[in-house]
C-alpha cells in the first residue's frame, strides 16, 4: 500500500478484501435473506444493496441500545449494552467473519457472572459460537467430512437463526430480567449521583391510560393511525409498481378490457367481436373479459383514465384500494376486539401478507371484492350493536357496500347471503318478542323500523347499485333485454368452467399456502423475474388455531363480534368447497384479513400476559416480517439468480 497510509485508507483496504454478505457467518445475512457470499453491492429492498441495510440496521440497532441503557443507567444495563452492541457488530453488517462474534461472548461471560439466571444464555452463544469456528475449520480443512452430510447454506441458515433468536431474546427480554434481578439482589446504581442503594428498588406497575375516544389523544390517534396505515400502504405498493412492463395473468382479460372501455369499444361490454390485439404492451393474446360484472372493470378504467393506458394506470386503482382495505381492517380489527392495538398489528400483518399484496398490485378485481366485504361487515357489526329504533344507517352502510361488491364479482353472494341471514334473524326474534301480549312499545317500534329498511337496505339498494352499474353498458349502445341475456351467459359460464390450469388448487391447500399461482415470469439473461401469489406462510398457518381460539374467547363475552369474524372467515372461505368451478388461492384472499384479525388477537393477548411471553411475540413478528422480506423480490418482480429464485421455491407444489 506504499509508506503513506491513514486509517482510513488501512480500514476500506480491509473492508473491500471480501465485499460479501456474510463469510460463513451465522449473522442475519446468512439466512436466505442474503445468502452466504453474495455480493453485498447488490440490491436487496427498494433497489438498496445489501451493505446500506446492514448499515441502517445497526445504526437503528444501536440507537435503540443506547436509549434502553438510558432509561435505567445501572451497572447491570451497563454490561447488558456491552454485549447488545457487541451482538450487533457481528449480526448486522455485512462482510462478517464468524470471528467477529468474540468479543460478544466475552463480554456475555461477565453478563452470567453477575446475573445467574442468564447463564444459559452464555452457554448457548459459546456453543453456537464454537460451531460456526468449528464448522468453517471444517469446511476448509475437512476433518470429520460433516460438509458431505449437510449442505454448507443449511448450516448457515440455521446457526444464522439461532443467533437471530439470541440477539433478539438480548434486545427484548433480557433488559427487564436484568433489571428484575437487579432489585432482588438490592442494589441498583444511581447513575445521576454515583450512589448505591441497599433497598430493593420496585417500581410501582402503573397500567397507561386507556385512549378513549373522548380524550384528546384518542380524537387524535382516531384520525392519525387509519392516515398513517393508507400512508405506509402506498409507500410499500407503490415502488415498481410498472415494473412488468405489459399485461400478465388475468391483466390480458380485465385491464385490457378496462382499457377497450376508455376506449370507447361497445364490444368490449358484451365479449363479442375480434377484440384488437395490442403487441407493445402484451406478448401474449389478449381478451374481452364479459364474465363479471362490470364495475371493477370501471374502476381499473379510472386509474386509465388518470394516468393513461401503461402498467401504472391499470394497477393504480388495486393499489389504493389496497391501501383501503389496510384501513378497514385497521378499524374493523379495533372495533370487533375493542383495541387500538389488535387492530394496529392486523393491518400490519396484512400488508405483510404476499397474497394481497400482489393482488393490490394487479389489474384484477379481486381487491376491489375484499374492500366492499369488509365495509359490509364492518356495516354489519355497526347494525348488531345499535339500538333496534336506529338501524337505519347501518342497514344502508351495509346494504350499499354488499351492492357495489355484488356489481363487482358474483363471489359477494356468500358473504351477503350470510349477512342477509343474520339480520333475518334478528327481524324474526322481533317479530317473536312483539307477539307477546306485554311486548313494549320499543320492541314494536322496532320491528317496524325492520320491516321498513330490511327490503330497502338488503334488496332493494343493492339490486339498484348493480343495475347503475350497467349504465356505461347502456350508453355503448347496448340496450336492458342485452345486459338481462348478459347475465344468463355468465351464469352458465361460471357453472360450467371447469378448466385444468396448472395452478388451481382446492379449497382445503389455501390455508396451508401449498399451491400459489405464477402471475409473471421472464428469464433475461441469466436472471428470473417473476411474480407470485403466495400467502405469508408464518402467517397462513397461523390462521385456523388463531380463528379458533378467538372462538373460544369470543364465544361468551363477544358474541356479535364472533358473528361477523365467522362471516369473513368461513362464510367467505368454505363454500368454495361447493364450487362446481376450478378456483385458485387468490379466491382465499376475502378470508386473509379476518385470519389476520384473529393472529393480532392472540399476539396481543399473548404480549399483555407479561415479559415471558413478549419475547415469544417479537419474535413471531419479526420472523414474519423476514419472510415477507425473503419473498419480496417473488412479489414484485425483482431479478434473481437461479439459486436465488430456486431458494424460494419451499416446496415442490410451488413450482
Amino acid at each position: 500500500m506504499g509508506t503513506r497510509w491513514t486509517i482510513f485508507e488501512r480500514m476500506r483496504y480491509a473492508l473491500d478484501v471480501y465485499p460479501y454478505t456474510t463469510l460463513n457467518a451465522f449473522t442475519l445475512w446468512g439466512l436466505p435473506i442474503g445468502g452466504n457470499w453474495k455480493r453485498d453491492t447488490a440490491p436487496f429492498l427498494f433497489g438498496v444493496t445489501y451493505q446500506v441495510w446492514g448499515t441502517l440496521l445497526l445504526l437503528a440497532a444501536a440507537s435503540y441500545i443506547l436509549y434502553a441503557y438510558w432509561r435505567r443507567r445501572s451497572d447491570g444495563a451497563l454490561v447488558w449494552a456491552l454485549v447488545a452492541t457487541a451482538f450487533a457488530l457481528f449480526m448486522l453488517p455485512t462482510r462478517g467473519h464468524e470471528r467477529y462474534l468474540f468479543p460478544a461472548v466475552v463480554f456475555a461471560c461477565l453478563l452470567a457472572a453477575l446475573f445467574p439466571r442468564l447463564r444459559w444464555y452464555l452457554a448457548a452463544l459459546s456453543v453456537v459460537y464454537l460451531v460456526n469456528l468449528y464448522w468453517v475449520y471444517d469446511y476448509y480443512n475437512p476433518a470429520l467430512g460433516l460438509e458431505s452430510a449437510f449442505s454448507l447454506s443449511r448450516v448457515v441458515f440455521v446457526g444464522a437463526l439461532a443467533n437471530l433468536f439470541l440477539f433478539v431474546y438480548l434486545l427484548v427480554r433480557a433488559p427487564a430480567l436484568i433489571h428484575e434481578m437487579a432489585n432482588k439482589a438490592g442494589t441498583v446504581t444511581n447513575a445521576r449521583r454515583g450512589k448505591r442503594r441497599t433497598a430493593p428498588v420496585v417500581e410501582p406497575v402503573v397500567p397507561e391510560p386507556a385512549a378513549n375516544e373522548g380524550s384528546i389523544l384518542g380524537q387524535r390517534l382516531k384520525y392519525l393511525l387509519p392516515a398513517l396505515v393508507f400512508l405506509v400502504a402506498l409507500g410499500l405498493y407503490l415502488p415498481r409498481l410498472g415494473a412488468a412492463g405489459r399485461y400478465y395473468f388475468d391483466e390480458v382479460y380485465f385491464a385490457y378490457t378496462a382499457g377497450q372501455y376508455v376506449r370507447g369499444d361497445a364490444g368490449a361490454y358484451i365479449g363479442r367481436g375480434e377484440p384488437p390485439q395490442r403487441p407493445e404492451i402484451a406478448n401474449h393474446r389478449t381478451y374481452y373479459e364479459w364474465t363479471h360484472p362490470p364495475l371493477g372493470k370501471l374502476l381499473i378504467a379510472g386509474g386509465i383514465l388518470t394516468v393513461g393506458d401503461r402498467p401504472v394506470g391499470w394497477r393504480l386503482a388495486n393499489t389504493l384500494f389496497g391501501a383501503a382495505g389496510a384501513v378497514l381492517a385497521y378499524l374493523l380489527a379495533s372495533t370487533l376486539a375493542r383495541s387500538r392495538a389488535i387492530g394496529a398489528l392486523a393491518a400490519g400483518l396484512l400488508l405483510l401478507d404476499g397474497v394481497y399484496f400482489v393482488e393490490a398490485r394487479t389489474g384484477k378485481v379481486d381487491i376491489f371484492v375484499l374492500v366492499f366485504t369488509l365495509a359490509a361487515l364492518l356495516g354489519l357489526y355497526r347494525y348488531l350493536n345499535s339500538p333496534p329504533t336506529s338501524i337505519r344507517g347501518p342497514l344502508l352502510w351495509t346494504g350499499l357496500a354488499m351492492g357495489l361488491g355484488l356489481a363487482t364479482k358474483w363471489s359477494a353472494v356468500y358473504a351477503s347471503a350470510l349477512i342477509g341471514l343474520v339480520v333475518l334473524v334478528q327481524a324474526y326474534r322481533l317479530w317473536h318478542l312483539s307477539r307477546r301480549p306485554r311486548s313494549g312499545v320499543e320492541v314494536r317500534a322496532a320491528l317496524r323500523q325492520h320491516l321498513l329498511w330490511v327490503p330497502v337496505a338488503l334488496i332493494a339498494l343493492p339490486l339498484g347499485v348493480y343495475a347503475l352499474s350497467y349504465l356505461p353498458f347502456l350508453l355503448a349502445g347496448h340496450s336492458v333485454p342485452d345486459a338481462i341475456a348478459q347475465q344468463g351467459r355468465m351464469f352458465r359460464y361460471h357453472t360450467n368452467l371447469v378448466g385444468n390450469h396448472r395452478y388451481k388448487s382446492r379449497w382445503w391447500t389455501w390455508p396451508l399456502n401449498l399451491r400459489p399461482v405464477l402471475y409473471y415470469i421472464e428469464r433475461p439473461g441469466q436472471l428470473t423475474t417473476a411474480i407470485y401469489a403466495s400467502g405469508n406462510v408464518l402467517l397462513y398457518w397461523c390462521f385456523l388455531p388463531a380463528v379458533a381460539w378467538l372462538v373460544i374467547r369470543w364465544r361468551d363475552n363477544n358474541r356479535r363480534a364472533l358473528v361477523v369474524l365467522l362471516i369473513g372467515f368461513f362464510g367467505q372461505w368454505l363454500p368454495w368447497m361447493l364450487s362446481p368451478r376450478s378456483s385458485y388461492i387468490y379466491h382465499f384472499l376475502p378470508a386473509v384479513p379476518f385470519g389476520c384479525i384473529a393472529v393480532a388477537a392472540v399476539a396481543v393477548h399473548l404480549w399483555r400476559r407479561g415479559d415471558r411471553w413478549r419475547m415469544f411475540v417479537a419474535c413471531y413478528v419479526t420472523l414474519t416480517v423476514l419472510s415477507f422480506l425473503y419473498f419480496y423480490p417473488i412479489y414484485s418482480a425483482l431479478p434473481l439468480t437461479s439459486p436465488e429464485f430456486n431458494a424460494r421455491m419451499w416446496f415442490r407444489s410451488w413450482r
